[in-house]
This record gives C-alpha cells, sequence and structure tokens, in this order.
C-alpha cells in the first residue's frame, strides 16, 4: 500500500512556549543524538505581477535557496520555471529558527519559528516537522508526544498546509482557496481487497480536510467552511460503511471525536446558511421590513463567535490528535490491519473491494427504499430520515465509483444529489427556527419572524411538490452494482 513520506506534515504549536520546547522533557527523552540548531534569512519573492500566485504557488526562499508551495493543498498544478519569469520582487522579509531533534535511523524532529513582515505588519509562526517518517511512523510518534502527561505544554494544533502558505496568508499576501473532493487526485488503492479500499478512501477524505483548514482558520469565506464539513461528514461516513472491517476500540473512539469536532463547524455552517441563502435574499425582496437589518447585525456577531470557537478546536490538540489517529490509520498496510482485527472480521475484510462495496450499496439502498417508497405519507422527522440515508448512499456511490462503469455512477450521484437538495428546505427550516431562538418575537407580533416564517413554508412546498419526482428518478435506476455481488448474497 502506497504511504507517502511525512517530510513536509506538520503541526502548529504555541509560539509563547517555543523558545523552551528543545529542552522539553518529552522530546529530549526520544532524541538519539545531540540537537543542532540552525538560522536562516527567508523571503517570499514573486513577481511584480504577481504571477506565481496566479498560477497557485508561493516561493518562500531560505539562504537564498527557493522552495515552491502550493496555496492550494493537495491540488496537482503544473511546476512553474522560476527562472523563466524573469525579475523577482522581494515581499516580505524575516527569519527562521529551526532546532533540529535526531532520532532513531533517520528519523528527525524539526522545531521551526518563522517570523515574517512586510512593511511593518508581522506574522509568526512555530510548528513541529517531521523528516523521514512515513505518515504512519509520524502519526505514531505525534500521538506520543501529544498525549505524554509530562508534557502539558506541548500544544499541537492543525495547520493544513507548509507555513509559508499560513504566513503569507497572514500578511495578506496570498488567498488559499476552499478545496472539493473532486479537485483532489483519486486515492486508487493498490491492492483489491475490502482493507486496501477502506485505507484509500480515508486517506482521501483527509486530504480534503487538510486542503481546508488554512482556508476555514483565515474565515474570509463560508466555502471552506462548507467544504471542510463535506469533508467530516465524508469521513464518518466512511468509517461507518467500513465499521465491520476496522478495530472497534478505534472506531468509538475516532467516531467521538469527529462528532466533537462537527460541532463548532455546524454552528458556524448553519449561520453561514441562514444568512446567505435565506436573510441575504429576504432582505433583498423586503429591503424596508423592519428587524431584517437588526437581526443581520445579530446574526454576523453571532457567526464572529462561531468562527472563534471553530479556530479554537481546529488548533487544539484533541484535534490534532484525532486527525493524527486517522491518517495512521489511513497509512497502515493490509498486514497490519489485520492483526489488530478479531478473527471473525478477517473473512469480510479481505473480501474483494468490489464485493465489499457492492453488499455495502445494496445495504444503504435498502434502507432507503424502506422510506423512499412511503414518501408521499412521511412525517417531518422521518422525511429528515429520508435525507439522512439518501447522503449515506451517495457518500458511499462516490467512494466506490472507481470500481464501477462511470456512467451509470455518474446518474445515481446526480439522483440522489438531487433528492438530497430536495429534502434539504425541511431541514434548514428547523436549523433556521432554532437560530433565531431569543432574537426575534412572536409570529404574529413581530414582522420580521412572519417574513421569515412565510419565506421557508413557500420554500418548504416548492421543494417537497419536486419530492415525489426526484424520487422516482432515482427509484427507476437499475443498482449498478448488482452484478458484483457475492454469488451468496
Amino acid at each position: 500500500m502506497r504511504d507517502a513520506a511525512a517530510a513536509s506534515f506538520c503541526l502548529r504549536l504555541d509560539a509563547k512556549n517555543w523558545p523552551g520546547l528543545r529542552r522539553h522533557s518529552a522530546l529530549k527523552a526520544i532524541q538519539a543524538g545531540r540537537a543542532s540548531r540552525q538560522q536562516a534569512e527567508i523571503v517570499l519573492v514573486d513577481t511584480p505581477a504577481r504571477t506565481l500566485a496566479e498560477l497557485g504557488w508561493l516561493c518562500l526562499s531560505e539562504n537564498d535557496q527557493p522552495h515552491l508551495l502550493a496555496l492550494a493543498q493537495g491540488k496537482v498544478l503544473p511546476n512553474p520555471d522560476i527562472e523563466a519569469l524573469g525579475n523577482l520582487a522581494i515581499l516580505a522579509r524575516g527569519k527562521l529558527e529551526r532546532v533540529v531533534l535526531p532520532l532513531s535511523g533517520s528519523r528527525r524532529l524539526l522545531l521551526e519559528k518563522y517570523e515574517l513582515a512586510v512593511k511593518r505588519k508581522p506574522a509568526s509562526l512555530a510548528v513541529l516537522r517531521c523528516d523521514g517518517f512515513t505518515a504512519a511512523e509520524a502519526a505514531t510518534w505525534l500521538l506520543e508526544l501529544a498525549g505524554d502527561p509530562a508534557a502539558p505544554a506541548l500544544k499541537l494544533g492543525l495547520l493544513g498546509s507548509e507555513p509559508g502558505v499560513a504566513l503569507a496568508a497572514m500578511l495578506d499576501l496570498a488567498v488559499p482557496k476552499p478545496v472539493k473532493a473532486p479537485e483532489l487526485p483519486s486515492q486508487i488503492p493498490a491492492g483489491d481487497s475490502a482493507i486496501a479500499a477502506a485505507c484509500a478512501i480515508l486517506r482521501h477524505c483527509l486530504l480534503q480536510f487538510d486542503a481546508n483548514i488554512q482556508p476555514v482558520l483565515l474565515g474570509q469565506e463560508s466555502e471552506g467552511v462548507h467544504q471542510m464539513r463535506v469533508a467530516l461528514r465524508r469521513l464518518r461516513s466512511a468509517l461507518d460503511i467500513f465499521a465491520a472491517i476496522l478495530p472497534a476500540a478505534w472506531l468509538a473512539a475516532l467516531l467521538d471525536d469527529l462528532r466533537w469536532l462537527n460541532t463548532p463547524l455546524g454552528q458556524r455552517r448553519d449561520l453561514d446558511v441562514f444568512v446567505e441563502e435565506t436573510l441575504a435574499p429576504l432582505r433583498a425582496a423586503q429591503p424596508d421590513l423592519a428587524g431584517l437589518g437588526q437581526l443581520n447585525k445579530r446574526l454576523d456577531a453571532k457567526r464572529n463567535a462561531a468562527q472563534a470557537d471553530l479556530v479554537a478546536a481546529l488548533q487544539s490538540p484533541r484535534a490534532a490528535a484525532a486527525m493524527l489517529r486517522l491518517r495512521w490509520l489511513a497509512a497502515l498496510d493490509e498486514a497490519e490491519i489485520l492483526r489488530q482485527l478479531e478473527p471473525a472480521q478477517h473473512e469480510a475484510a479481505l473480501l474483494p473491494a468490489i464485493s465489499f462495496a457492492a453488499l455495502s450499496l445494496k445495504k444503504r439502498r435498502r434502507k432507503l427504499k424502506q422510506l423512499g417508497e412511503r414518501q408521499a405519507e412521511l412525517t417531518v422527522p422521518e422525511l429528515h430520515r429520508l435525507r439522512i440515508r439518501a447522503k449515506k448512499l451517495r457518500y458511499a456511490s462516490e467512494f466506490f465509483r472507481y470500481l464501477f462503469a462511470k456512467k451509470p455512477t455518474k446518474l445515481a450521484g446526480i439522483a440522489l444529489a438531487r433528492l438530497q437538495d430536495t429534502l434539504g428546505a425541511l431541514n434548514d427550516g428547523a436549523v433556521g427556527d432554532q437560530l433565531l431562538k431569543g432574537l426575534l418575537g412572536p409570529v404574529d407580533q413581530d414582522p420580521a419572524a412572519a417574513a421569515i416564517a412565510g419565506w421557508f413554508a413557500a420554500r418548504q412546498a416548492a421543494q417537497l411538490a419536486q419530492l415525489g419526482p426526484a424520487w422516482q428518478d432515482y427509484a427507476r435506476l437499475k443498482p449498478f452494482w448488482k452484478a458484483a455481488l457475492p454469488a451468496t448474497d
């Protein structure tokens, strides 16, 4: 199984505690040689026309040695020829302090502190970087460091990019863009077993999550939050699909951590959706309606608070540990995972991926049909469950699409997306009611409350009118995985 070296994988450190970290007991305990210290001058460069940034790159030069850094984490971009660009201008200057801690073999941990400034605006960042590790080894070492009870000062947080990109973003010299899952390279498994498929799918989900960390930390637009939430949902869905072939002890802890992280992420996203998809068009349609402008200000304040909570969660040791555990799991090979499983799980884990996929898709389609065939008579809670089941089947179809013919998987995905979107209006209304508690008066006394209630009612009626046709469009599609079901199924 492929396992990329983790030389560029790093976590954010608490900059206030950075000076003493090189003498920290948890780090000294794993050293295999004397620590060394390095210093370097660093500059961020580009052409006067910002050609590199337009191409999706940054160039950070360390002691006159240029390093290209991709703005969009995980995406494959053509590598520009720096020499062919002509004259380069210095955008920002600074310094780098690095402490190198040699470990066993060729592995090293690097404590790095970056300081960069443009004019009078400074930015600083401290990170812990792995060098010479595989992804599984890096996660193991860092989890030991983060979890050491004798190391309370070692506060690790998520970074999601090279430090140079984060620094440039802090200085408004770069804007890391949100990344959707289809924009990232497919993670085709090296083997054909179910467990090989599980690890490849988890790696792709993690790639999307990591790619959106910087856009979310910056908080400049809502799309990054949306794509990170999608990545988190895909991770939870993947763990659910492969639960039967993963160690139960790992699974429970991972799902608990993902649910915890989903809380601040969901709170920020729900506010974005309400403000941008309900309040904004309503204000445009009724600009003079009393109360809507004041409501917008209150919700903006709530969004700022939700953003602060989300940033704090992403920069917490718990978030770092959760993503490290997932990275470790996704990087293990088949034999290592099998050793952790109960003997009764081995048969399913070693199934051909296409057979496992067919069984998983059949199970999720059956659960969807149990509700979908009664869609005209479902209660609101049942319609919500129908939406969740459609979403789970859609994610599973996307995960396993590389195993099946392209056209039928694409048609199924389109039909499931339409069904999910049709049911989304009900969920938006319920979320809106929760967000507005205490902010508006009764519907019969508050014009703003009446307008919002009417808006949701009209939208829900329009969407639900499309539910029957949306269901029929999906129901008439034949299961594209049927031929891959095991003969005994």
